[in-house]
């Protein structure tokens, strides 16, 4: 049985009227814990808060969720799990209005480590264009609870060979993949990442990335990316909270290396504690 804490209480069910059932009405954060400790824990609070704010969704105090992440996470033996904190509107009935002083619902879940093949980390993986698009809109960049664009991407194949897939924007602009944020090195050794603030999810990872980049004074840039420019990049990973960096080895037919760039960033990531 998945270990859960639903608004301080060790139990497995909540409301059939609940908001974030009905409507995806919430906010979700997936959370690296390693040797009992959730690891950046701030940045996933800050990126939290800013959904909180767009949503204009009451959040329960950082240090509450905090104590009852530490009490969930010594429930068990294990020292490598996956936190999962739900934050939704609280029941106001069959309705799309809310009243203003709505107060929230939270959950926190303790999943498995995912097992990934160590190959994707160490040998790179390989990827597809998904079919289904994103279309623009204000919701881009926080983790709201509907996913449903990354269900429909992510069901498009079954190749066990294929570790995931990118998704474009309907203007055919690379925005991420479907559990991950993407970036490419040019020949220039410029790093690029898609720009988000029309869609997509701007990963917790991806940010740690882009402070660690500026603070190694490397060249990057957020901008607009073509298929066509992917195709000329020298290097390619993906990043999230949960699998680090996987760099990319190919896509479709085109190849790419695992270059020293990369590298570094995979010996970066590895250090947070």
């Amino acid at each position: 049985m998945i270990p859960a804490l639903i608004n301080g209480e060790f139990r497995q069910s909540i409301s059939v009227f609940d908001r974030g059932f009905h409507y995806g009405d919430g906010l979700f954060e997936t959370i690296a814990v390693k040797q009992g400790k959730p690891l950046l824990w701030q940045q996933h609070m800050q990126r939290l808060q800013a959904g909180a704010t767009q949503l204009k969704l009451h959040l329960p105090d950082s240090q509450l969720l905090y104590r009852e992440a530490l009490h969930l996470i010594q429930q068990s033996q294990q020292s490598q799990f996956v936190l999962k904190i739900m934050i939704s509107r609280n029941n106001t009935g069959r309705a799309y209005y809310y009243q203003p002083e709505s107060l929230s619902q939270r959950v926190l879940l303790l999943f498995p480590w995912p097992q990934y093949p160590a190959s994707y980390q160490q040998q790179g993986v390989k990827l597809r264009f998904c079919h289904h698009y994103l279309s623009p809109s204000p919701l881009a960049g926080i983790k709201h609870l509907n996913r449903l664009d990354q269900v429909i991407a992510r069901n498009e194949w079954q190749d066990a060979s294929i570790a995931e897939g990118i998704v474009l924007d309907n203007n055919g602009n690379v925005v991420e993949a479907t559990m991950s944020n993407i970036f490419a090195i040019s020949a220039e050794r410029v790093i690029v990442t898609p720009d988000l603030t029309q869609c997509g999810i701007a990963g917790v990872m991806r940010a740690w990335l882009l402070a660690y980049i500026q603070q190694q004074a490397w060249s990057y840039q957020i901008t607009t990316l073509k298929p066509s420019q992917l195709k000329t990049m020298q290097e390619v990973f993906l990043c999230n909270s949960i699998i680090g960096i996987w760099p990319v080895t190919q896509i479709e037919d085109w190849h790419y290396t695992i270059g020293d760039m990369t590298l570094k960033l995979l010996q970066a990531v590895a250090q947070i504690n």
